[in-house]
């Protein structure tokens, strides 16, 4: 609550700062910078005025946070902010907000491809993945309120592990803390509860360089909504029933760990295995290519 009230008093105090008559898109608290914060404030103000609480911006406020001009002020602005954010500290430079909007961004190919070795495409589906997972809302785990997607940026690492440069990872990951993406790890076993209740259905082969594992994860979606789910965890946990490339990937335990959580109560004895021996040790081993050094848990 306190965290809560002091970005809302931001907020209010940042109404002062915007000149009057005049805003920068996306710039929302009028500091002349385009950051995470800006983004936080703007899941706040959503927060706010979602549960029927009355709104904190000012007029120009909401027209500098209304960053997809749709006149509506939700998580996919603040999504579109951080990608923003990303974009620009990855390329060096500044740009005009409503231009990446618009998908007009310098001379990017964004083939999916390409997150391998560009920065800002790997933000750019990040950013796309935040927005089919949160669908424009926010989304409130026992690990706290979210949709700002910093957790997709892990999520996106994960789903393509070993395919990434380390510079890219560092560009995507590296301003985080150690604990921050050990935080956004334990959210990711909240996806299969966001799907259930946001309605979020994903086709994870436009998010995987390796199509084999992006079917699979769809296959997991499948099972899911057609009530089998239980079975296939028990039977991929218990028999290794998953296709070879996915025996030594880590996306598909993590995916397997979400939905035994939430549809099978953390009955499946193996997970914890899973989770301590693949997924922990991945995430270090993505902390220490963002970061320059070794890390273990």
């Amino acid at each position: 609550m306190k965290k809560i009230t002091a970005v809302i008093l931001a907020a209010l105090a940042a109404a002062s700062t915007i000149s009057a008559g005049s805003y920068t898109l996306g710039d929302t608290d009028g500091n002349g910078i385009i950051d995470g914060r800006d983004a936080t404030l703007v899941l706040t103000e959503y927060a706010q005025t979602s549960t029927g609480k009355k709104e904190t911006f000012s007029d120009l406020q909401n027209n500098a946070a209304d960053v997809d001009e749709n006149n509506i002020i939700d998580g996919r602005d603040a999504s579109w902010i951080l990608s923003y954010y990303a974009y620009i500290s990855a390329n060096g430079g500044e740009m005009d907000l409503r231009r990446f909007v618009k998908g007009e961004p310098y001379e990017t190919d964004y083939s999916f491809e390409n997150i391998a070795h560009n920065s800002s495409v790997f933000a750019y589906y990040s950013a796309e993945l935040t927005r089919e997972l949160f669908q424009g809302t926010g989304f409130n785990s026992t690990y706290g309120f979210t949709a700002c997607g910093n957790e997709t940026r892990l999520l996106l690492a994960i789903l393509n592990y070993g395919q990434i440069d380390d510079s890219v990872l560092q560009n995507v990951l590296g301003g985080y803390s150690e604990s921050d993406i050990k935080n956004y790890q334990n959210f990711l076993y909240n996806l299969a509860y966001a799907k259930k209740d946001l309605g979020s259905n994903v086709d994870f082969t436009k998010y995987t360089l390796n199509k084999e594992i992006g079917e699979y994860l769809n296959f997991l979606e499948e099972s899911a909504d057609n009530g089998t789910i239980i079975d296939v965890i028990a039977d991929a946990w218990n028999n290794d029933n998953m296709p070879e490339e996915c025996l030594t990937h880590p996306a598909p335990y993590l995916a397997l760990e979400s939905y035994d959580r939430h549809y099978n109560g953390n009955q499946i004895i193996y997970s914890g295995d899973v989770n301590g021996y693949i997924l922990d040790r991945t995430v270090d081993d993505i902390i220490s290519k963002a970061f320059g050094y070794e890390y273990h848990r």
